[in-house]
């Protein structure tokens, strides 16, 4: 499925478009589980509800949001859902926890529970939005060029192989691996411009 700006595809998960709403999961749900791993040290049942309950959010948000660019930028707007609900997700695990500390024994640590601070979740969600962008872009990049010049590309940029190997693997002039590097890159480049903004 060919990437679609994310104007585009908010404005399809507005009017309802089931495949949209899926693509969008699909698309944010690595992100999420991640930052939700990272930042409050959530096991995976956890983290499956938070981002249950960041969708949910969204999902009903989604109706009346209007994404404007000059507001700030959508990631800011669904870090701001995400924070929102893992404050509550943790508040709610702290007081189950304090109940079953005061009824079973003093043993019991919620030490796991770590609250990251504003900037401890920033650099995590900022490092992992990076990730996240270069992973769609990747997968659009995939879309856009020839898959000759893809793989020439994943050969030797991302694999590591050298010119000489990929252009014997691939029946292909060393010149010629070099060129489709370039084109990759710099289509890569306009991808994840567009991603960004």
């Amino acid at each position: 499925m060919p990437y679609t700006t994310r104007g585009s595809l908010l404005s399809r998960v507005r009017k309802g478009d089931e495949i949209s709403w899926e693509e969008f999961y699909n698309t944010y749900k690595r992100l999420l589980y991640t930052v939700g791993r990272e930042s409050y040290n959530l096991n995976i049942g956890e983290i499956e509800e938070l981002i249950q309950e960041v969708m949910m959010t969204f999902f009903d948000a989604s109706k009346t949001f209007k994404y404007d660019k000059s507001k700030g930028k959508f990631r800011s707007y669904l870090k701001t859902i995400f924070k929102y609900k893992a404050l509550k997700f943790k508040d709610k695990k702290k007081k189950t926890a304090e109940k079953i500390t005061s009824v079973e024994s003093d043993d019991f640590s919620i030490d796991n529970l770590s609250d990251p601070t504003d900037s401890n979740l920033d650099k995590i969600w900022d490092a992992e939005w990076e990730k996240h962008i270069m992973h769609e872009a990747m997968k659009e990049l995939r879309l856009k060029i020839e898959p000759t010049t893809y793989q020439a590309f994943e050969l030797y940029v991302i694999q590591g192989e050298t010119p000489k190997a990929v252009s014997k693997l691939l029946d292909m002039k060393v010149n010629a691996i070099y060129a489709c590097k370039n084109r990759a890159i710099a289509q890569l480049k306009e991808i994840i411009q567009e991603m960004n903004e």
